[in-house]
C-alpha cells in the first residue's frame, strides 16, 4: 500500500546536527528513567483496542455523527485506527493505511467539519474516562488528537 507523504508522524526528539555528541555514561552509573509514552501509561495495546471498540459503538449510534460512519466496515477501519493510535501513542505497531488527508478527503468533500471532529473527540475521550484511564493520560491523548485535526479536515 502506498503511504501518504503527509502522514502524521509523532514528534521525535532529535539532536541538531551542529551539536557535539554527548558522552555516554558507563552502564555502572545510574541513568534517569526516560518518560513513559502514552502507550505505556495507558497500559499497552489491549486498553487501546477496547477504547476503540467502545468508541465505534458510540459513533455508530450517535445521531450527530453516525452518518459519517455509515459506510465504515466494523472490522477494517477500527483495526487501522487502533494501529494508528498505537503508533501515535508511542507504541510498537506499524501503520500501513492511508494518510489522514487521503482517508478523510471524501468525507470532507461531503461536509465533514470541525463540529464533527469535536464530537468524535468528545466520544473518544469520554470512552477513555469510562475506562478509568488516568486524567493526565487523557489530557495527553486530547493534545495528540487535536494535533491531527487539520490533516483529518484536509486543511
Amino acid at each position: 500500500m502506498r503511504l501518504c507523504p503527509h502522514a502524521f508522524v509523532p514528534p521525535l526528539s532529535a539532536m541538531p546536527c551542529e551539536q557535539a555528541p554527548v558522552q555516554a555514561k558507563p552502564l555502572s552509573e545510574e541513568q534517569p528513567e526516560s518518560p513513559k509514552t502514552i502507550y505505556e501509561r495507558i497500559g499497552g495495546h489491549e486498553p487501546i483496542e477496547a477504547t476503540i471498540r467502545i468508541f465505534y459503538k458510540k459513533a455508530y449510534s450517535d445521531p450527530r455523527i453516525r452518518d459519517w460512519f455509515r459506510d465504515v466496515h466494523e472490522d477494517n477501519v477500527p483495526k487501522k485506527l487502533e494501529s494508528f493510535m498505537v503508533i501515535g501513542f508511542g507504541g510498537p505497531d506499524r501503520y500501513e493505511g492511508m494518510c489522514l488527508r487521503e482517508a478523510h478527503q471524501g468525507l470532507v468533500d461531503r461536509g465533514l467539519c470541525d463540529k464533527d471532529f469535536d464530537v468524535v473527540m468528545e466520544l473518544f475521550l469520554q470512552t477513555m474516562e469510562e475506562m478509568d484511564i488516568a486524567a493526565d493520560v487523557i489530557a495527553d491523548v486530547e493534545k495528540y488528537l487535536e494535533s491531527t485535526r487539520n490533516d483529518v479536515l484536509c486543511r
